[in-house]
């Protein structure tokens, strides 16, 4: 069943959403957010920095590079497209868009995070083809433009466009219209011609019965007439077609992906994964933004982008790897569940640490209305996980931990960007003992009432406990440093972890050694982990 074009469900057969596998068009509807736009509104500029890229859902838009008033006209944008696909090159950091996008009518659009956005590439092998192929196809297109653009004259030019426009975006039973307003200005930018050129070739094919226009509609009454003066070929107007794509209605892991996706599922609100029916013992991390919800929209998905920037750099600069980590959106936070083996004391003190770093760098830099207070709740235990996401005691009782009113009652009697509370058990285990990066001292007891009673946990809030005293007599960022070290990290390597150069990461390994009366890394190593 082939859908209407600009309408909601008609979606061009090959666009960005059509060519993805089902599974992974799960995963990106799931990951994003509803968008609604007027005719005229801009999407994104050029050379502002996004922090998301836009699928259309229905509407029309149009790219453009250039000033004002001399603008270059690059492509026409429809539904299924993908818009701001420079944001995610380099993948390492958003980029700078390249092209300013309006629409041309009302725009329905599905808003994807960059961050989401980029796992889903990194997860999901036809999500980089589908990517691959729009970007093959756009390089393709502007090539046969340039050739078109530099031969013949403007009315030629004007009628290889429109016949083309058509063909791609128009319906699927022939190129009778094109389903979107053009102005002459438009047409200008698209055929590199001056307005009053574009003006005189619009009026001779008119006069000629070839075009009608009105209202800034361009219908095409005479197609053979118009291929004949654009001196294109019966195969160059094969119409695009259009085919139904639901955007509500997904069931997450239903949908069979394709041999390179095979064995993974959708967890719900996360990432593309291999999915075991047990992850073992685990730690489990889950984090709230407190008074999400008291605010506006647009702000809730500015505050999601910059929550996800900050715990993907956050695990990824203590060495924990975000990648490496199940993940599981939760709207106003997340919850994310490691491998109890790659988690002690020391690295979750750095965590807290190098997070609450980011939230303090985000507030200040924020407006009120935008700035993060962060409440995240830690235990240990056994974690299932199958196609519609994970379970077990401990996910049960960090959630308990983290809604609980005793805990939301303490953090907000205080200042604090940050407040953290872990279970008895995880207390009992890690942080019981004298740490002086994390002393338990630190952390007070809070009883919980639950429905089956009590559960206890342990409650600190990170910027009571004085981030420049740390193991062994080292500063917050020696600390950092010693952690990376003990995992095996090598000078370079802890240079581009933690954002420092290399001979400062040499000069912070000197001032290790000092402190800690050793001469080799062997040695500080040993010291260190008998300290833990």
């Amino acid at each position: 069943m082939s859908g209407r074009p600009g309408v909601q469900g008609g979606v061009r057969r090959d666009s960005f959403l059509t060519l993805l596998s089902p599974n992974a068009r799960v995963a990106l509807m799931s990951m994003s957010a509803p968008a609604l736009y007027k005719a005229g509104d801009v999407l994104m500029s050029e050379g502002a920095v996004t922090g998301h890229v836009l699928i259309l859902r229905s509407g029309w838009a149009l790219a453009a590079a250039g000033r004002e008033g001399v603008e270059s006209v690059l492509r026409v944008y429809g539904p299924g497209d993908l818009v701001g696909e420079s944001a995610v090159a380099p993948l390492n950091r958003p980029g700078v868009i390249r092209e300013t996008s309006r629409t041309l009518t009302d725009v329905s659009a599905l808003l994807v995070p960059v961050t989401r956005f980029i796992d889903l590439l990194r997860r999901s092998a036809t999500a980089w083809l589908a990517l691959w192929q729009v970007l093959q196809f756009r390089l393709d297109e502007a090539d046969r433009r340039t050739k078109l653009n530099a031969s013949g004259d403007a009315r030629e030019r004007l009628a290889a466009t429109l016949a083309l426009l058509a063909a791609r975006h128009g319906p699927a039973d022939g190129v009778a219209e094109i389903p979107f307003p053009l102005t002459q200005s438009h047409l200008a930018g698209l055929t590199d011609s001056s307005l009053p050129s574009v003006a005189r070739a619009l009026r001779s094919l008119r006069e000629a019965g070839v075009v009608g226009t009105g209202r800034g509609r361009v219908t095409l009454a005479d197609v053979e007439a118009l291929r004949q003066v654009a001196r294109l070929t019966p195969e160059e107007l094969v119409p695009a077609g259009y085919v139904d794509i639901p955007f509500s209605g997904y069931e997450p892991g239903t949908a069979e992906g394709d041999s390179a996706e095979r064995g993974t599922k959708w967890v719900a609100g996360g990432d593309l994964r291999e999915v075991p029916s047990v992850a073992g013992r685990s730690v489990v991390i889950a984090v709230d933004v407190f008074e999400y919800s008291s605010r506006a929209d647009a702000v809730q998905l500015h505050i999601r982008d910059a929550l996800y920037r900050m715990l993907r750099r956050s695990f990824d600069e203590v060495g924990l790897g975000w990648d490496g980590a199940i993940v599981q959106d939760q709207g106003d936070g997340a919850v994310v569940v490691l491998d109890s083996a790659r988690v002690d004391p020391l690295t979750i003190t750095a965590l807290v640490d190098r997070l609450l770093g980011h939230l303090r760098q985000h507030n200040q830099t924020s407006s009120e209305r935008a700035r993060i207070r962060l409440r995240m709740a830690i235990d240990v235990g056994v974690v299932h996980t199958d196609a519609n996401g994970m379970t077990g005691r401990a996910i049960v009782n960090a959630f308990r931990m983290l809604d609980a009113d005793e805990f939301r009652s303490a953090f907000s009697a205080r200042p604090a960007s940050l407040g953290l509370i872990v279970s008895n058990d995880l207390y009992e285990e890690s942080f019981s003992t004298q740490y002086e990066g994390l002393p338990g001292s630190a952390f007070t007891p809070m009883s919980i009432g639950v429905k089956e009673g009590n559960l206890d946990g342990w409650v600190a809030f990170p910027s009571d406990w004085g981030v420049k005293s740390g193991l062994l007599g080292l500063t917050s960022r020696e600390v950092e440093v010693a952690m990376l070290m003990t995992k095996g990290y090598s000078d370079r390597e802890m240079a581009e972890a933690l954002y420092l150069s290399v001979s400062t990461v040499r000069n912070h390994l000197s001032r290790i050694f000092t402190k800690l009366g050793v001469s080799s890394r062997v040695a500080a190593v040993m010291k260190i982990m008998a300290a833990r």
